[in-house]
């Protein structure tokens, strides 16, 4: 009814049936469920308290100003008319359209995407003043035709994943998610610096990270298709770590450094490595279809285990490491003249560690399948010493001397 304000219930409709100017003041509540300015409205909705729309905004025609007010919506959508956001925040918790012919306008304000809901974004190449990514599940994906300004080293680690689908996050120093940061076909990330992700999926995109001077992605890192380029310093990958498909991998000179704590595969087709490390503190890294160069005399003894399974370690001198060291069928330690492991199993594996100076187990040896040749000089066994089914050993004529105090 005339001169009665909306409720948190009501949905308010502009059209032509009348086109008198409105104000949200401080006789109305502040909330309403849904908003549509439509067809025939010519006046203007204007803010001088704060606005929440607890459902969907869509404007057509007319004029909003929010002024220097917050605004809420659950879904926004604009389609023509004169949209002026608020000079403060703007805040989208689901999905957010501009499509069409219409003014918009950022104020100079906040745009904030928030909430635990999908919400897909399609700006028609507004021009953003600063963006904020503060949903705390689920994923907002970011079409072709959105630019979104994040200002520096901006933290969208609320909980929630973001989906670039053809769109483009910018800002500087060092970029923070959470959730997973996907990476679609002619997506981009520009300006930064450095980027800190719990899982990052490339699948189309191209991402040069060559000179990104922080480079962490805490559980997995997926490249499926599109091009990849490492930081030319360290990157670090806390969980799995896949490469499939026949996308473009560039090492660029830098170090993969496999961290963290959790039991992870790493699967990387054919692709070409500089220096790979291990630093895990827990569990156990997988290797399968990988060639990982580990460099000189190299130290993977940071408390974690590592199972070859059809991969291959590569490097010079002892290879020293922790946990247990596995070695499955078709798997291959290569260019070593040492090992001092804390376990080692072989199942399946040709271990020749005929020519090795160094060959020390702290704990235990197992041998359960394929084939093994002991050092032609002395290998020393800390605890258990097993050979079981049927593998071939061959002593070499060396020394097996059990040491330790265990």
């Amino acid at each position: 009814a005339s001169s009665t304000c909306p409720t948190a219930g009501s949905s308010v409709f502009f059209d032509g049936t009348s086109t008198k100017n409105a104000v949200a003041d401080a006789s109305f509540g502040g909330t309403v469920s849904n908003v549509s300015i439509g067809s025939g409205y010519t006046g203007t909705v204007s803010q001088s308290r704060s606005l929440t729309v607890s459902g969907a905004y869509s404007q057509s025609a007319g004029t909003f100003t929010a002024g220097s007010q917050m605004l809420t919506f659950a879904a926004f959508t604009l389609t023509g008319g004169s949209f002026t956001a608020s000079s403060a925040t703007t805040s989208v918790s689901g999905s957010f359209t501009i499509s069409g012919a219409p003014t918009f306008a950022a104020n100079g304000g906040t745009f904030a995407f928030n909430a635990a809901t999908t919400g897909t974004l399609s700006c028609n190449n507004a021009t953003f003043n600063l963006v904020t990514f503060t949903h705390t599940a689920l994923t907002k994906t970011v079409n072709s035709d959105c630019s979104l300004p994040l200002g520096a080293d901006p933290n969208a680690n609320s909980g929630g994943s973001i989906t670039l689908a053809g769109g483009t996050l910018s800002g500087s120093g060092t970029l923070t998610t959470s959730g997973t940061l996907t990476l679609n076909a002619s997506s981009s990330l520009t300006g930064f610096s450095g980027l800190a992700t719990s899982t990052l999926t490339v699948a189309g995109a191209t991402l040069n990270a060559g000179s990104y001077t922080t480079f962490t992605v805490s559980a997995a890192f997926t490249l499926s298709s599109g091009s990849f380029t490492a930081p030319s310093g360290i990157m670090h990958v806390g969980g799995g770590f896949t490469i499939s498909g026949a996308p473009t991998f560039t090492a660029n000179g830098g170090t993969i450094d496999f961290n963290g704590a959790t039991t992870a595969t790493l699967a990387c087709s054919v692709n070409t490595f500089n220096l790979v490390t291990f630093t895990h503190t827990a569990g156990t890294k997988t290797v399968t279809t990988c060639s990982l160069p580990l460099g000189a005399n190299p130290n993977a003894n940071s408390g974690g285990g590592i199972t070859l399974t059809g991969g291959t370690l590569s490097g010079t001198g002892t290879l020293t490491t922790s946990g247990t060291l596995t070695l499955n069928a078709s798997s291959t330690l290569s260019g070593f003249t040492g090992l001092a492991a804390s376990s080692l199993t072989v199942s399946g594996a040709t271990f020749n560690a005929g020519g090795y100076t160094t060959f020390t187990m702290s704990s235990a040896f197992t041998l359960s399948s394929g084939s093994f040749t002991a050092p032609s000089g002395t290998m020393r066994v800390g605890a258990g010493f097993t050979i079981s089914g049927a593998p071939t050993f061959n002593a070499n004529g060396g020394t097996l001397n059990f040491n330790g105090a265990s």
